[in-house]
């Protein structure tokens, strides 16, 4: 059992005292893996909170054998029927459902617990191919300067660490440039920390290690920026997403059209497409547009992973 789960696990139990998903303090009483299976955001009120918490224990419990599913509505208060403020009163109306002692109940809500913090880590690790990362990504903040042969993009990541003693995190990056071969990626650490080594994943994707300047524990944020440039000779495709392989709670992408080089005469807002959508000719986004000046700016909440975001343009 991994340390990811155990932590979900005490965290669901916590959640089901009291009102269960009714408390209204619940922001409060969600910690940072239950925030992350949910999709919770600091940026979410208690209501759009509640929303995210109900939504995703809902979609669980319905996955649960019959007996552990009343266990767990009537334990987390997720329907009109254990409506009651009491967690040991919700039990004893379960207990008539399933007729069994509270005591029983109370045990089949632990079992429910444990089964539905078993199928959340093992959606996570199916989806990534791996074990869950030890950090996720609170934001990404991009700044893209679309200028002909100076193009570059100012990107300022803000990690939490979802582990205890963070020292490395590793993350992907991918230059969407004609011809541009990752052996040495254009990529300046800015701030934030040491660029141990770089690996390349494919024709035009690197992954970086990064060194933090000191250790995190849990639930510790750290910044760092990085800027990437297009090679001169290399043209810029015509598009910027994030693609997030980890949790991602937010990204925000700022991009200017220098004024002395062609601007696009279209542009579409990417909101969680396919990879390879983003070089099919046939799919389309939402329209956008650029003001005046030639800027436009988007952001996105609570990111799919393996999903793409971001603008794509056309001159």
């Amino acid at each position: 059992m991994s340390d990811i789960q155990i932590r979900l696990m005490a965290e669901l139990r916590t959640l089901r005292k009291g009102r269960g998903v009714h408390s209204v303090d619940i922001g409060a009483r969600l910690g940072p893996q239950l925030r992350q299976v949910c999709g919770v955001t600091d940026s979410d009120d208690p209501g759009r909170a509640r929303h995210k918490v109900i939504s995703w224990l809902r979609e669980s419990v319905n996955r649960l054998q019959e007996d552990l599913r009343v266990a767990a509505v009537a334990g987390f208060a997720l329907d009109d029927t254990y409506s009651r403020p009491h967690y040991t009163a919700r039990l004893d109306l379960a207990g008539e459902s399933l007729n069994r002692d509270t005591r029983t109940v109370r045990r089949r809500v632990d079992e429910a617990i444990d089964r539905i913090a078993e199928l959340a880590v093992a959606e996570m690790t199916a989806v990534l191919g791996q074990e869950p990362a030890q950090w996720h990504l609170r934001a990404l903040r991009v700044l893209l300067v679309v200028d002909g042969p100076e193009t570059e993009a100012f990107e300022t990541r803000t990690v939490v660490a979802d582990g205890d003693a963070l020292t490395e995190l590793d993350f992907a990056v991918t230059l969407t440039a004609t011809d541009v071969r990752p052996t040495q990626p254009p990529v300046t650490l800015l701030h934030g920390g040491t660029l141990l080594e770089r690996t390349a994943e494919s024709r035009d994707r690197s992954r970086l290690v990064l060194k933090l300047s000191r250790s995190l524990a849990r639930e510790e944020t750290h910044e760092f920026v990085v800027r990437r440039r297009v090679p001169p000779g290399h043209a810029l495709r015509p598009h910027y997403v994030c693609l997030p392989e980890h949790r991602c709670d937010h990204f925000e992408l700022k991009v200017h059209f220098a004024a002395d080089w062609p601007r696009p005469t279209r542009v579409d807002r990417i909101t969680q497409a396919f990879q390879n959508d983003i070089e099919d000719p046939d799919y389309a986004g939402t329209p956008a547009a650029l003001d005046e000046a030639g800027d436009i700016s988007v952001w996105f909440d609570r990111l799919v992973v393996n999903r793409a975001y971001g603008l794509r343009w056309w001159f």
